[in-house]
């Protein structure tokens, strides 16, 4: 069974308690209503349905409760894992979350390009920017030993923090040159900025 939440409209602004949003529900690629949360933790609700579509959402439905249990996070190390049992409403909440994490991971790389990103994977991030970029920089004669010598100045003092380097477009070589380790660092995604731009435009020196 293949169900979607499309149309989704987060607010930030009114969630509280859980994420506030809207979105319409698609089962096997047939919208069936419209679904909401006001923020509050209230839970999810559910808008006006055809009626010839309550069978596919009851199937849904059924569906879900067939999956496997989610494990949650305890408060406390010591206590013993813990699951809930999968549903409908838990589903449509973890796709909302995967949606807002490739959004977030989006702006995220936008910023990588003349940003380094430090914290912890998928929860929060500090930011230490540029004035140029760092393709900008590759295609300058020491440019690799540039941003090197940047990651060692300003990126290891987080790293000591228990920080990891999140930036995928900085080449996995220079990350270690600057005396990141591995796990202290996401994996690079190399090809972003080994290879020098061909039309660079003059600039002022650095």
């Amino acid at each position: 069974m293949n169900i979607e939440i499309k149309n989704i409209k987060y607010s930030p602004t009114l969630s509280d308690d859980s994420n506030a949003f809207t979105a319409n529900l698609y089962v096997n690629g047939k919208k069936v209503c419209m679904v909401s949360n006001n923020g509050s933790g209230s839970g999810l609700d559910y808008g006006i349905v055809d009626p010839k579509l309550k069978p596919l959402l009851k199937e849904a439905v059924q569906w879900c409760k067939q999956l496997p249990p989610v494990p949650v996070p305890n408060l406390h190390p010591e206590d013993a894992p813990s699951q809930v049992e999968m549903d409908l409403e838990l589903y449509i909440d973890r796709l909302l979350r995967a949606h807002l994490q490739r959004q977030e991971n989006s702006k995220m790389e936008r910023k990588m390009a003349d940003t380094f990103l430090y914290g912890i994977p998928n929860e929060r991030y500090g930011t230490i920017k540029f004035k140029y970029s760092f393709q900008y920089m590759m295609d300058l004669p020491d440019g690799r030993e540039r941003i090197t010598g940047m990651l060692r100045k300003y990126v290891l003092p987080e790293i000591a923090k228990g920080y990891q380097l999140l930036n995928t477009n900085i080449p996995e070589d220079m990350i270690l040159a600057a005396g990141l380790k591995k796990g202290e660092y996401v994996k690079p995604k190399e090809e972003l900025v080994i290879k020098p731009s061909k039309n660079r435009k003059k600039g002022p020196r650095l």
